[in-house]
């Protein structure tokens, strides 16, 4: 008896266990495949002590209902393009400014690149949100109930676009009309012709199979879809230092990898929308010149008249060009 109650008190105490429960809006797409990876890597690194409980297509709530749920610290981690962040800090949107990339490869080493990164992901911190990985979605492009085969064809169109003026801005100049949309509210409004087309990443639109609803998809790739994965500050500063550690250095060794799955996922996504009948629009490059030129001026409208945004734009601008000649 003396024995078991000497082992019983010096048996280790086990080691507590922490939750961190992931959010999206999404299904099956670049923000999933985080998901999955960083649950692989954390749960194997920390020996169970951390466990990542994935939810997507909008299980834990809204993208609003997510972020409050980051800040109060009931939903630890929400994974969205920046722009819907906007209301939180208007520099979340710095990544939607039109032509600042020549393409995704620009984009990611960009995005990759410290300066930049470090002055992008620290954003929400006052917030309570901390930027913890990016990942390129890929270009913009619109499905819209008729073709848009000219610049001329967007004039009139009522298009679902994200929350940001930066997403907005070039979509009237465009002489469409923008209508700020969370993606749950997306399939309904367009069988019910309350909007005419959408703005998103390509694999979105075969993911939720809405080549079944139209088969025009028109690539403008005037700007880049960039996702930002961020966790809630109230449940970050209470896990155990290594577990804090191993979060922001698990999410930023996964980046390189899954970057290359990414822009396969966007080559499968083109082959599956015209294997499901549907066609792959560009615009003539004269009508492409000319979109650039009515929408290069939306960057300095937007975030020249604010000190913080025109800051980070200028850091965004000289890292650009940095990256470019390397």
């Amino acid at each position: 008896m003396t024995v078991v109650a000497t082992w019983i008190l010096a048996a280790p105490a086990p080691a507590q266990q922490f939750v961190m429960k992931s959010g999206i809006a999404t299904r099956s797409d670049i923000q999933n495949e985080w998901q999955n990876r960083m649950k692989e890597r954390i749960e194997a690194r920390s020996a169970g002590r951390l466990k990542i409980e994935i939810y997507v297509a909008g299980q834990l709530g809204s993208n609003q209902v997510m972020i409050d749920g980051m800040q109060l610290g009931t939903v630890e981690n929400f994974i969205a393009p920046g722009s819907f962040f906007v209301g939180v800090d208007p520099r979340f949107q710095i990544l939607d400014v039109p032509g600042v990339f020549k393409d995704v490869d620009h984009l990611y080493a960009t995005v990759r690149d410290p300066e930049f990164r470090r002055a992008y992901l620290d954003i929400g911190r006052a917030k309570e949100l901390i930027g913890i990985g990016l990942m390129v979605y890929g270009p913009t492009s619109f499905i819209t109930r008729k073709p848009v085969r000219a610049i001329g064809d967007f004039r009139g169109l009522k298009l679902r676009v994200f929350a940001s003026p930066l997403q907005t801005e070039p979509v009237k100049l465009l002489g469409a009309a923008p209508t700020p949309m969370g993606l749950s509210e997306v399939l309904p409004a367009f069988q019910n012709q309350v909007i005419d087309g959408m703005l998103s990443g390509i694999t979105v639109f075969t993911t939720f199979r809405y080549y079944d609803l139209t088969k025009y998809l028109t690539e403008t790739g005037y700007s880049m879809i960039t996702s930002m994965s961020l966790v809630s500050k109230p449940w970050f500063d209470k896990l155990p230092a290594d577990l804090r550690t191993m979060v922001i250095e698990e999410a930023d060794a996964l980046e390189p990898d899954l970057y290359k799955w990414g822009q396969a996922e966007n080559d499968n996504a083109a082959k599956v929308w015209t294997g499901a009948g549907g066609e792959l629009i560009h615009l003539p490059p004269a009508d492409q010149a000319e979109m650039m030129r009515r929408i290069a001026v939306v960057a300095e409208q937007v975030l020249g008249g604010n000190p913080a945004t025109k800051d980070l734009y200028n850091v965004l601008k000289t890292r650009a060009a940095a990256v470019a000649t390397r």
